[in-house]
């Protein structure tokens, strides 16, 4: 499972939605981030909050190319059977990623 999360200008809350996709209960898991060449400390705060995680990657757009092609970019960039993507300023419960994989397995409308 991936899950992506655009970005632009998202400093007050990008550390809060990355650790919250990042402590999800669920452990086959990546999370990417896509800066779309924000002029905030976005970048900073994320290099600084997290250093060096396995399951996470942080890719910086040298000039920005608009929501949805940042949107396009960061989905394209997943390794993961399924793709979900949230907002920078979403944060997810710690069983959002099991609960939902539940329902995949089973089958169920989504």
């Amino acid at each position: 499972m991936s899950v992506c999360i655009p970005v632009y200008n998202g400093e007050q809350t990008i550390v809060r939605a990355v650790r919250s996709a990042l402590n999800q209960s669920y452990s086959n898991l990546e999370v990417i981030v896509s800066d779309n060449c924000s002029t905030d400390n976005t970048v900073a705060f994320l290099k600084e909050a997290f250093p060096n995680p396995d399951n996470y990657r942080l890719l910086t757009r040298e000039r920005n190319h608009g929501m949805l092609n940042n949107f396009i970019h960061s989905a394209q960039m997943c390794t993961g059977n399924y793709v979900m993507t949230m907002g920078a300023d979403d944060e997810l419960p710690r069983t959002a990623i099991v609960d939902l994989m539940s329902l995949l397995d089973k089958g169920s409308a989504i």
